[in-house]
């Protein structure tokens, strides 16, 4: 796929780039081509998905809110940062700066 000529949080336009879709992608990626006015046989559209960190983060937001509790495993146990870590000292990810973040602790002999 060519150099990205310009990128948003949730799509990657390449000029004379391949790019494969499937359901609703498809369809995304032809709407954007038609708002955008670019050429079909010119520019590939590769639509991704609102993931990661910041998801995880307006997810929290939106069904706990601001300060709201929530519980996630604990990231010596394999859990992440935004589940909330911190030492006792120190808040360490933005989760657990602004949401009450309780971690849970896995189990040594899972397997």
């Amino acid at each position: 796929m060519a150099e990205p000529k310009t990128s948003t949080p949730s799509s990657v336009f390449a000029r004379n780039g391949r790019s494969m879709f499937t359901g609703k992608n498809i369809q995304a990626a032809s709407l954007l081509k038609l708002l955008l006015r670019l050429n079909k046989d010119e520019w590939g559209v590769n639509v991704q998905p609102y993931s990661g960190s910041p998801a995880n983060f307006a997810v929290f937001t939106g069904v706990v809110g601001p300060g709201g509790r929530i519980m996630g495993l604990d990231l010596p146990d394999g859990g992440h940062l935004t589940h909330g870590f911190f030492t006792p000292t120190k808040k360490i990810s933005a989760t657990s700066v602004f949401f009450e973040s309780m971690p849970y602790k896995g189990r040594n002999n899972w397997f």
